[in-house]
């Protein structure tokens, strides 16, 4: 087959400091605008229910410069009230 087998090593975690130091020189406008989800068009249109952001997007959003492929978020869910008898 004229083939071999190669095994290489990296420093843990190399890959992701790379995207993270990549991310870093780019202002958040542009992050948010690079997100597989429309974080700020899901905020716009959750704003009634005030959402909580959290996991990576809240980082995002706070200045970290990581990526972001999915939203978490925590939606108050109100109870129904019981009536007087």
């Amino acid at each position: 087959m004229g083939l071999q087998l190669r095994l290489e090593t990296e420093e843990l975690w190399s890959d992701v400091d790379a995207k993270i130091d990549t991310m870093a020189s780019t202002p958040i406008s542009d992050r948010l605008g690079t997100c597989r989800v429309r974080i700020v068009s899901v905020l716009e249109w959750l704003a009634g229910v005030n959402p909580i952001v959290d996991g990576r997007a809240a980082a995002l959003l706070q200045g970290t410069p990581i990526p972001v492929d999915w939203l978490d978020l925590c939606v108050r869910r109100e109870l129904e009230q019981p009536t007087a008898t």
